[in-house]
């Protein structure tokens, strides 16, 4: 595996997002669910690992 400092990543493109969830049990589900309804152009950011 090759191994970058952190000077070597590349840049990544900066955004604003006003609510953040973390995790997907029952809780982050249902904010999620909320969210949906009362945002009308919401953006989704997934990431696994």
């Amino acid at each position: 595996m090759i191994e970058r400092q952190a000077s070597q990543r590349p840049e990544m493109p900066r955004e604003h997002f006003d609510v953040l969830i973390v995790g997907a049990g029952l809780s982050g589900i249902g904010a999620a669910c909320h969210l949906q309804a009362s945002c009308p152009r919401p953006a989704l950011l997934a990431a696994f690992g």
